[in-house]
């Protein structure tokens, strides 16, 4: 084929590849940047055809006519990819702005100044000549500066779209790394092309050889919009969804350099900090509060302002880029309600806890001795149930004690014998009442060892309360009290369940799963009463709804703490199971057992 028609082949070649590529891609034309893409796709096959087209024509008047059509639609392609860049990285939208408008009208500035040419010959000669060049028909233009400086500006244009999808390669990740980068090169060849068009240089300044390097840049393109689907995961949701994450989030933020200095902050941390956001970029985050606070590993600050004192907790999370750490973000939660809130309850805790159960115990003594001393059968009644009340309220202090020391500090992690832990504690509670079946051979589980067995000590003497009708209306003392205070007597409960007068005995089964070791509790008492187990299933007290002590809360924050299943079932009975899965270090669950 004579050169010059393989020339005009690729022209056409360009604009059908391009139309077959906007007929692909229409369904996405309201992603972001799409409109912008389909539009300089649509100018691409325009001038592929009227290139094709000028290289036919032998008529001056028409070739020049085709040139100025030709040199508009270049000009369209180069503004519109770098507002499709923009807007497709998440950098800026452009429809509907100034911007938008002067890349959307550039072309036809240039189409008008093409038209007009043979009167102020600004872009080039007057009356550019036609050449014959292969069997086809090429034009010499003897392009002027302003010309080439528009061209310069083009290619600079084109050069930023590039640069912006290739910055994608680097900030964004492995997502359409490969495809991103295929766009912003592929249009690296044509652009090439152009620059020695309008040099005039070559062994054919008359003919423009960028239709070929059009046709790879379709090629790249398709692999990338279309066998990839490259709009369908689109860069601006990341970049929008972090610029997101500071501003709007319901927290402060201050972004700081390696030297402690405010690079940026979102709205709610210069309102903490007291100053507007451009007065504390570059100071020192220190100079803002009196309190010393490591911006590379946060901590706890205090802040005054407005006359009212905040205490926030500041978590840092270290920038690198490569190796190096470069800065850090600092969230900032305000704790001030809960610190002040830990506070009350501390106090409140301890007041209640140690100055209750030592005037109740003095309450205890007196009423005891005072029902020794009773001739009144009436007045020892009283007093008896002075003291049931007054070993309620023992009993209560001994429970806050145990969910204190229970529940402090974190948990640790240690191989546990569930069964073995179960018949200990059926053993402190009564052997006469609890009853111990162990269903399968390893019931070892990795968990807090005191966590379990508090649970379920409390769940046994809770069975063995309302599960065996009370002789009397005495209190008792918990089975957990045992190992702390040196082996005393559980209590007068405790007790009445295991003379010979009770009658509803307490059932344990313990049975090794592949996943778990369950724990079962069964009495065939009336049951817990709903409005024990409505309150914890709750998670609330209210003044109309609440319960009558604390255990059922204990067993609920120990379940939860080692990160058990704990559910009750009330018929003619209540059963109270705790499922303790197994963890990947267990040897049941590893087959090493």
């Amino acid at each position: 084929m004579i050169p010059g028609l393989w020339l005009m082949a690729t022209a056409f070649g360009t604009a059908l590849g391009t139309a077959a590529l906007i007929a692909a891609l229409w369904r996405h034309r309201d992603k972001p940047g799409a409109g912008w893409f389909l539009a300089a796709l649509t100018g691409q096959a325009l001038w592929g055809a009227v290139y094709g087209t000028a290289l036919l024509t032998t008529d001056p008047a028409l070739r020049r006519a085709l040139g100025v059509v030709g040199l508009a639609l270049l000009s369209a392609l180069g503004a519109y990819f770098v507002a499709f860049a923009l807007e497709y990285t998440g950098r800026g939208q452009l429809e509907g702005r100034p911007a938008g408008v002067v890349l959307a009208l550039l072309p036809v500035v240039l189409l008008v100044l093409g038209a007009t040419n043979a009167g102020h010959g600004l872009l080039w000669t007057p009356r550019p000549t036609l050449v014959s060049v292969g069997g086809v028909t090429g034009m010499a233009y003897g392009f002027r500066p302003a010309a080439k400086v528009v061209g310069a500006l083009a290619v600079g244009v084109v050069t930023l779209g590039s640069l912006l999808l290739f910055d994608t390669v680097f900030s964004y990740g492995p997502l359409y790394r490969r495809e991103a980068f295929a766009v912003g090169a592929s249009v690296v060849p044509p652009m090439a092309a152009l620059v020695v068009w309008l040099l005039e240089v070559g062994p054919a300044p008359a003919l423009n050889f960028a239709p070929f390097l059009f046709l790879v840049h379709v090629v790249f393109d398709a692999y990338a919009f279309v066998g990839s689907d490259m709009f369908e995961f689109h860069p601006a949701t990341r970049r929008r969804g972090e610029r997101a994450a500071i501003d709007d989030l319901g927290s402060p933020v201050v972004v700081v350099d390696d030297e402690g200095r405010i690079v940026t902050t979102n709205h709610l941390a210069t309102e903490v900090l007291g100053v507007d956001r451009r007065t504390a970029l570059t100071t020192p985050l220190s100079a803002h509060f009196d309190d010393d606070l490591d911006h590379r590993a946060g901590g706890e600050v205090t802040v005054r302002a407005d006359g009212s004192q905040r205490t926030y907790q500041v978590t840092a999370t270290p920038l690198a880029v490569d190796e190096d750490t470069v800065g850090a973000t600092l969230v900032w939660q305000d704790v001030t309600d809960a610190r002040r809130r830990e506070q009350r309850l501390a106090v409140l805790n301890r007041v209640l806890r140690h100055n209750l159960r030592n005037d109740m115990s003095v309450v205890r003594g007196f009423a005891s001795s005072a029902a020794e001393r009773a001739e009144s059968d009436e007045v020892r009644e009283m007093l008896d149930t002075a003291l049931a009340k007054t070993d309620d309220l023992l009993s209560l202090g001994h429970t806050a004690r145990d969910i204190e020391r229970t529940l402090d500090g974190e948990p640790r992690r240690d191989p546990v014998d569930v069964a073995e832990t179960a018949t200990t504690v059926a053993a402190a509670v009564g052997p006469e009442t609890v009853d111990v079946d162990v269903d399968g051979e390893d019931c070892t589980v990795t968990t807090d060892r005191e966590t379990l067995r508090t649970a379920l000590t409390e769940l046994v003497e809770n069975a063995v309360e309302h599960g065996v009708p009370a002789t009397d209306e005495r209190g008792r003392r918990r089975a957990g009290d045992e190992a702390a205070d040196g082996g005393q007597v559980v209590g007068d409960a405790v007790e009445s369940a295991s003379r010979g007068d009770a009658t509803a005995p307490v059932r344990v089964r313990v049975e090794a799963r592949p996943d778990a070791v369950v724990v079962a509790v069964e009495d065939d008492g009336p049951g817990v009463p709903e409005g024990e187990l409505a309150v914890v299933e709750t998670g609330e007290e209210t003044a109309l709804d609440h319960g009558s002590g604390l255990g059922l809360w204990l067993v609920t924050w120990a379940t939860e703490r080692i990160g058990a299943d704990l559910s009750f079932e009330v018929d003619d009975g209540t059963r109270a199971t705790l499922s303790l899965p197994r963890g990947s270090e267990d040897p049941a669950a590893d087959g090493t057992a």
